[in-house]
Protein backbone atom coordinates (compact mmCIF):
# COMPACT_ATOMS: atom_id res chain seq x y z
CA UNK A 1 0.00 0.00 0.00
CA UNK A 2 2.80 2.60 1.14
CA UNK A 3 5.11 1.38 -1.33
CA UNK A 4 3.25 1.76 -4.73
CA UNK A 5 2.20 4.88 -6.31
CA UNK A 6 -1.45 3.89 -6.96
CA UNK A 7 -3.98 7.08 -6.87
CA UNK A 8 -7.84 7.06 -6.47
CA UNK A 9 -9.20 9.23 -9.02
CA UNK A 10 -12.91 8.44 -8.06
CA UNK A 11 -12.74 12.05 -5.85
CA UNK A 12 -13.01 15.60 -7.01
CA UNK A 13 -8.72 15.60 -5.81
CA UNK A 14 -7.13 12.52 -6.28
CA UNK A 15 -5.49 11.60 -3.52
CA UNK A 16 -2.69 8.15 -3.08
CA UNK A 17 -4.36 5.02 -1.88
CA UNK A 18 -2.25 5.44 1.27
CA UNK A 19 -4.23 8.58 2.78
CA UNK A 20 -7.28 7.28 1.50
CA UNK A 21 -7.05 4.31 3.79
CA UNK A 22 -5.53 6.56 6.73
CA UNK A 23 -8.59 9.04 6.46
CA UNK A 24 -11.11 6.14 6.37
CA UNK A 25 -9.32 4.42 9.51
CA UNK A 26 -9.11 7.72 11.48
CA UNK A 27 -12.41 7.78 13.30
CA UNK A 28 -11.49 4.77 15.39
CA UNK A 29 -8.70 6.82 16.98
CA UNK A 30 -10.70 10.11 17.17
CA UNK A 31 -13.42 7.93 19.16
CA UNK A 32 -10.51 6.75 21.32
CA UNK A 33 -9.32 9.91 22.17
CA UNK A 34 -12.44 10.94 22.98
CA UNK A 35 -13.45 8.00 25.45
CA UNK A 36 -10.57 8.46 27.01
CA UNK A 37 -10.56 11.63 27.59
CA UNK A 38 -14.42 11.89 29.30
CA UNK A 39 -13.72 8.94 31.49
CA UNK A 40 -10.00 10.04 32.11
CA UNK A 41 -7.79 8.94 35.07
CA UNK A 42 -4.62 10.70 34.75
CA UNK A 43 -4.01 12.66 38.05
CA UNK A 44 -1.22 15.74 37.61
CA UNK A 45 1.98 14.14 38.72
CA UNK A 46 5.57 14.87 38.17
CA UNK A 47 6.56 11.27 37.74
CA UNK A 48 6.79 10.65 34.29
CA UNK A 49 5.93 6.51 34.76
CA UNK A 50 3.20 7.40 36.42
CA UNK A 51 1.30 9.83 33.21
CA UNK A 52 2.83 6.43 31.25
CA UNK A 53 0.82 3.92 33.71
CA UNK A 54 -2.33 6.52 33.45
CA UNK A 55 -2.90 6.87 29.82
CA UNK A 56 -2.31 2.82 30.08
CA UNK A 57 -4.86 2.60 32.19
CA UNK A 58 -7.46 4.64 30.14
CA UNK A 59 -7.09 2.27 27.46
CA UNK A 60 -7.24 -0.52 28.80
CA UNK A 61 -10.34 0.56 30.99
CA UNK A 62 -12.16 1.37 27.30
CA UNK A 63 -10.66 -1.60 25.63
CA UNK A 64 -12.24 -4.02 28.53
CA UNK A 65 -16.23 -2.05 28.35
CA UNK A 66 -15.63 -2.97 24.17
CA UNK A 67 -14.62 -6.74 24.74
CA UNK A 68 -17.70 -6.40 27.16
CA UNK A 69 -20.05 -5.03 25.08
CA UNK A 70 -19.38 -7.28 22.09
CA UNK A 71 -19.57 -10.51 24.23
CA UNK A 72 -22.66 -9.67 26.32
CA UNK A 73 -24.86 -8.09 23.52
CA UNK A 74 -28.43 -7.01 24.64
CA UNK A 75 -27.80 -8.13 28.21
CA UNK A 76 -27.31 -11.71 26.49
CA UNK A 77 -24.10 -13.70 26.72
CA UNK A 78 -23.14 -14.31 22.36
CA UNK A 79 -20.36 -16.80 21.27
CA UNK A 80 -19.55 -17.38 17.92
Amino acid sequence: MHDNNDVDESSPKPKPEAVKYCNKTKDTVDTLDHMRYSISTIRKTRRWPMLIFYNLLDTVAIAAFVSYKEIFQDGKLVIN
